[in-house]
């Protein structure tokens, strides 16, 4: 049996040692595969990339986590698209959270000798700026990354050479991610608001890699007179397939449903319809059970780890 003990959490393990300039830009890790150090499942996927230059590709990276309470307006109930999702928002009077684009949790807090600025002090050396009236929080990192969000969405990416990656939106939603040059290098589509269609990558050669997603229901657990139930329905990812040159490259279908034995809920993942992974989680705590063959028993520790990807 495999035990996540949250007090022997390996927290090192989450990040690579090697990153890109303050940014790790590949899927997030941790020191179990498919759990956090708090004991949450997390799973993540690189669905494609996005070539800057000839030195920097930025992985396209999505993830689902048991404990994630929102809806991603690109992918569902549970999942988050990193790279399109990124935000910084205001915990506090003194502190900031952000998810960063690669997919790991940031905090940054006000200089401590300096409290009536609005200069901010991150993780691994990042620094940050609020602007005056609060809507504009601008980070960079020791080697020249910098980023910056306005009213909490990301807005635009300046590598540490100079290179930009600009998000454009359209009435709230985000259409399209864009060189300094305003090339197109990423194209969201949307079924209706808050349902996205897909994701066409510009590739430097010219081609273009259609990414579709499509959602289904997702049946959640609720407790009823201290007794567990199938409740209410959300909508969560469920297809996800790739395209080029008009054909269908790959396919990748999530299944979440109950197991009515036991009433918990799980994630069975298929790669061209051949499962590749089976997750259980505890509807109460969240905490993950199960990885195929691998079982979790979760003690909780003392200490919350903000970074958990």
């Amino acid at each position: 049996m495999k035990y996540g003990l949250m007090l022997l959490a390996l927290v090192y393990g989450m990040i690579p040692a090697g990153h890109a300039c303050g940014l790790n830009w590949a899927k997030p890790t941790n020191h179990f595969d498919g759990v956090n150090p708090r004991g949450y499942l997390s799973h993540w996927e690189n669905w494609g990339s996005i070539q800057i230059n000839d030195e920097l590709t930025i992985p396209f990276i999505v993830g689902f986590r048991s404990n994630r309470e929102s809806t991603s307006p690109y992918l569902g109930k549970g999942w988050t698209a990193a790279l399109l999702e990124s935000y910084a928002v205001p915990v506090d009077e003194r502190r900031y959270r952000v998810m960063m684009p690669d997919g790991y949790n940031f905090k940054f807090w006000k200089d401590r000798q300096n409290p009536q600025s609005n200069i901010y002090h991150g993780s691994r050396g990042w620094k940050a700026q609020r602007s005056e009236d609060g809507s504009k929080f601008t980070a960079w990192a020791p080697c020249g990354t910098k980023i910056e969000w306005q009213d909490g969405k990301i807005r635009e990416i300046t590598t540490k050479g100079g290179n930009r990656v600009r998000y454009i939106y359209q009435g709230g939603l985000l259409t399209r991610l864009e060189d300094g040059q305003g090339k197109e290098l990423v194209e969201v589509n949307w079924l209706q608001p808050g349902v996205a269609k897909d994701f066409v990558m510009h590739q430097p050669d010219g081609k273009e890699l259609e990414i579709e997603v499509e959602q289904d229901k997702k049946p959640e657990i609720q407790q009823v007179a201290g007794t567990s139930m199938v409740g209410e329905l959300t909508s969560s990812l469920s297809r996800v397939s790739w395209h080029q040159d008009g054909k269908e490259q790959r396919l990748r279908n999530y299944v979440f449903q109950i197991n009515t034995d036991q009433m918990l809920p799980t994630l069975e993942i298929l790669e061209n319809d051949e499962v590749e992974r089976s997750l259980v989680w505890n509807p109460q705590t969240r905490y993950i059970m199960q990885d195929g063959e691998w079982k979790y028993q979760i003690q909780p520790g003392d200490n919350e780890d903000w970074r958990c990807p």
